[in-house]
This record gives C-alpha cells, sequence and structure tokens, in this order.
C-alpha cells in the first residue's frame, strides 16, 4: 500500500490556499477595472445665482506716476526751447553797413624806418660739432695706441712662452756622449766598497710554537746556519 506522508497534504493544502489567492486577486482586478458611474443626486436641480454689480476700478495713487508727470513735462519745455533757437538762429538779420565804406582809399606810402642790418651769429651746434670731431679724433687715436699696445703685450708674451717650451724641451731632450770620450776614458767595472747583504730568516711565532712543541728554545738562521740563541 502507497505511504500517506502528512507533508504530501500539507503540500496540497498549501497550493489549493494559493489557487484561491490568486482567483481572489484576479477577482479584485477586473471589478476595479470595471467602470460604475455615481448615482444621480435626488434633489432640485442646478440654479445659477444672481448676479452681481461689475467691479470698476479706480486708478492707483502712486508717487512714480506724478513724477514721470512732472519729467514729461520739463522735457516738452526743453524741446519747445531748443525749437525756438533754432528757428531764431535760421532766420536771416543783415548786419548794418560799415563804417570803413564812406572813408577815403588805402594809400601806399614809403616806410621811414632804417632797413634791418644783418649781423653774423654763431650757433651752439656749429661749436659742438667742432668739439665733437676733434673728440672723436682723440678716441680714435687712444684706441688705435690701446690696440697697438695690447698686440705688443700680446707678442711678447707669445715669444716668452716659445722660449720657456724651448728651453724645458732642451732639458728634458737626451744627449748622447760623443765616441770620442768614450774612446778616451772607457768604461771599467768597479767593485763595491760595501760588503754583500747578509740575509737574516726573521723569527716567526710558527717557529717559537714549532720549538715548544719540539720542547727545545727557538733557533735563528743566520748566514745560511742555524744558530741557537747565546
Amino acid at each position: 500500500a502507497p505511504f500517506s506522508l502528512e507533508s504530501e497534504a500539507r503540500s496540497a493544502r498549501v497550493a489549493e490556499e494559493r489557487e484561491l489567492e490568486l482567483l481572489r486577486r484576479a477577482e479584485e482586478e477586473r471589478a476595479a477595472r470595471e467602470f460604475k458611474a455615481r448615482k444621480m443626486p435626488v434633489g432640485d436641480g442646478w440654479a445659477p445665482q444672481p448676479s452681481q454689480a461689475v467691479t470698476t476700478p479706480r486708478p492707483f495713487q502712486l508717487g512714480s506716476v506724478e513724477r514721470a508727470a512732472v519729467h514729461t513735462a520739463a522735457l516738452s519745455e526743453e524741446y519747445a526751447r531748443r525749437e525756438e533757437e533754432e528757428r531764431r538762429a535760421r532766420d536771416f538779420r543783415a548786419r548794418p553797413r560799415p563804417k570803413s565804406l564812406g572813408a577815403p582809399s588805402f594809400t601806399v606810402s614809403k616806410s621811414t624806418k632804417p632797413l634791418t642790418e644783418i649781423q653774423p651769429f654763431g650757433c651752439r651746434s656749429d661749436s659742438r660739432a667742432s668739439e665733437r670731431k676733434a673728440w672723436e679724433t682723440e678716441a680714435t687715436k687712444r684706441a688705435l695706441a690701446d690696440s697697438a699696445a695690447r698686440a705688443r703685450a700680446q707678442h711678447e708674451q707669445q715669444e716668452q712662452a716659445a722660449a720657456e717650451a724651448a728651453e724645458a724641451r732642451a732639458k728634458t731632450s737626451f744627449k748622447a756622449r760623443p765616441a770620442s770620450v768614450l774612446r778616451a776614458k772607457p768604461f771599467q767595472v768597479q767593485r763595491a766598497s760595501h760588503e754583500p747583504t747578509k740575509p737574516v730568516s726573521p723569527a716567526f711565532a710558527s717557529k717559537r710554537r714549532f720549538g715548544k712543541s719540539l720542547g727545545s728554545a727557538p733557533e735563528r738562521c743566520r748566514g745560511g746556519v742555524t744558530q741557537k740563541p747565546q
């Protein structure tokens, strides 16, 4: 016989409840989508209210309006004054006849003043030009003298350097003695006047350790002969 488990019964119950919940939500959504008109109110119909008088606006009493009127009036007066001045300026007014027209005509007469005598004069620019020319001449001479002095000093310095180099080269160069000197005084081998060096063996610590190991005093070697200390 098949098993009867409580989990299967709980699963079937849960599935049934879920299905019922889905059906309930679908019904609510369908009902919410359907149009439902409101009921017509019961009572008298709509009646308009009695008409009221129309509001009549009154102008504002603003200070800016008064100032604008005063400014406009001043501008109008200024424009009128300018137009009057321009009109007067355009009007032609004849000048009176000059008195010189009735006088006798002008007669040319010879001058009584003496003639102007031209005297020689000197300009400061001419004297400055001559002074400038003299200064430039002196400056050119000084420049030439300085250039010559620098060239002479440079030449002397070069000659001195060349002489010093020649002297140093002469001192360092090898000069062989002539053959006549060698023939007059031939080279002779001479015996040394001092005694030849006698080697002495150093006293190493290793020798002392070696002597101690053998039970004897360390020995020194002099002249190739081993000696005991005195």
